[in-house]
């Protein structure tokens, strides 16, 4: 190697890296000079520009030097600049631009400060324990919750905030709410950025707790616990919480209802308390749109039941007045009404039509179970080889079994016990409805009834026996005639 000697002119706010090659020391030289360079000497690094900050930007420094109290550089015997190996350090605007010193490294560019948005947040997560002062935002009528997050909803107003000393722990997690300029911490990393939830009317949001927290009403939910936010605005999601669906509301109308069954046992909306398994009905009389909670599902949507003055229906395993079903039970209901079918209640084959019997045609009715009939005015007479006769009384009116107007009660009821098996017949004009206890054979259009002396009606079972009396009758008058 040569001897030789050079001179490098250092410009104002320049910095050189020179390395001694005989103690292996690298020290700094700082501009404006003019830098004699021996021959035992190497220049490494520049001449380079130093750093300078603008406000609100950072930049971050590996392996930066130890100061003293006096923000001086420690150095060593030997006059090497003493460096925290394997640290970083994060440097704001200064008054004056820096150099690097031998050994430190630019670990990231000059950075502007993150600005965070408003109904944004930034997740950040804890590698150190630290102690830092936050000012939180309190919201008037609003329970505060934990001190280290507070998901807010952007529709308060006149917030104020609150400055406190928060201790973090080393894998501690929280948000940053904006709006707000973020100034970065070595002992913070930014994991995401989270916008807030959207709550429109009618639609609410499904969230779970992803460990044991407070939520935004000051409850407590454990770990896996899941509920809803109804509340309209933005909504934004604490680090413990996981937003798990949008849940939409289910209009009602006068004609719909909604059953719902538990899933577990909790108390709904409406202060009611619900056992596992258990359904009932929400209909519009309760709310016009209607939300799920996370403790229930809906099982189907149950269409009104309407019945008009001429129909009639059969409702199995009913509920009574005070709530209580009664299986294998039946009751009948007379229009005009309309009713929705409650959770377990059965409609035994339909609406039913009302019968309207003329006055040549009757139903045959078979008893299926003990019963005492009430309505013996209105039916009688027996079966024989084809016919069915009925002696004595003229052609009343029939009435419904269940009616209850004046006029159709008889001024002295009678009662007939009716037996399994039992056949008889409920002749017209009128209307009728058979009772629970009994089932309707056959409807007879076909009468043939006798001179007023007998009053006798004869109903036939066939058209051919119709046509076989005809033609008795027609020979018994030809041998008298002739």
């Amino acid at each position: 190697m040569s001897r030789r000697t050079c001179l490098i002119k250092v410009a104002p706010f320049h910095y050189l890296h020179v390395l001694d090659v005989n103690t292996l020391v690298t020290r700094l030289e700082v501009g404006p000079k003019t830098f004699l360079c021996r021959e035992h000497e190497r220049v490494i690094l520049g001449p380079k520009e130093m750093l300078i900050i603008p406000p609100r930007n950072y930049c971050i420094v590996k392996n930066p030097v130890i100061r003293d109290q006096k923000h001086n550089v420690v150095v060593d015997k030997d006059g090497q600049a003493q460096l925290r190996h394997g640290d970083l350090e994060i440097r704001f605007e200064q008054e004056d631009p820096f150099p690097l010193f031998p050994g430190e490294a630019l670990l990231s560019p000059i950075t502007p400060f993150q600005v965070v948005a408003p109904n944004t947040a930034l997740r950040l997560h804890a590698h150190l324990d630290f102690e830092e002062t936050v000012e939180i935002p309190v919201n008037p009528g609003k329970v505060e919750g934990n001190t280290s997050s507070t998901p807010t909803l952007s529709t308060a107003t006149s917030p104020t905030t609150k400055v406190m000393q928060v201790k973090r722990k080393a894998g501690e997690e929280w948000l940053f709410m904006g709006p707000a300029t973020y100034k970065p911490r070595v002992e913070v990393e930014v994991v995401e950025t989270r916008k807030a939830h959207i709550i429109l009317p009618d639609t609410a949001l499904k969230l779970a707790a992803n460990r044991a927290c407070i939520d935004c009403n000051g409850t407590p939910r454990k770990a896996g616990e899941q509920w809803l936010v109804r509340a309209e605005g933005a909504y934004m999601p604490d680090v413990e919480e996981r937003v798990v669906d949008t849940v939409k509301a289910i209009v009602l109308t006068p004609k719909t209802a909604l059953q719902l069954r538990a899933r577990l046992s909790f108390e709904d909306r409406f202060r009611k308390y619900h056992k596992k398994g258990e359904e009932w009905l929400v209909t519009m009389k309760d709310a016009e749109s209607y939300i799920p909670d996370v403790g229930e599902e809906v099982v189907t949507t149950v269409n009104i039941t309407t019945l008009t003055s001429r129909q009639y229906c059969i409702i199995r395993d009913y509920y009574d007045e005070t709530g209580v079903q009664h299986f294998g039970c039946r009751k009948i209901l007379l229009g005009e009404q309309t009713f929705f079918l409650q959770p377990g209640e059965q409609l035994e084959g339909g609406v039913r039509e009302i019968y309207v019997l003329g006055e040549e045609e009757a139903l045959e009715l078979i008893c299926k179970e003990e019963f005492d009939d009430r309505n013996i005015r209105l039916c009688g007479g027996f079966n024989f080889g084809g016919f069915g006769f009925r002696v004595g009384g003229g052609a009343s009116a029939v009435v419904p079994s269940h009616s209850t107007t004046a006029s159709s009660r008889p001024a002295r009821q009678q009662v007939l016990h009716r037996k399994p098996g039992t056949r008889w017949f409920v002749y017209g004009p009128g209307e009728y409805i058979p009772p629970l206890e009994c089932d309707v054979i056959r409807r007879w259009n076909k009468l043939f009834v006798l001179p007023a002396p007998l009053n006798m009606r004869v109903i036939t079972l066939r058209p051919a026996v119709i046509s076989l009396i005809v033609l008795i009758i027609a020979l018994l008058l030809m041998k008298i005639i002739f």
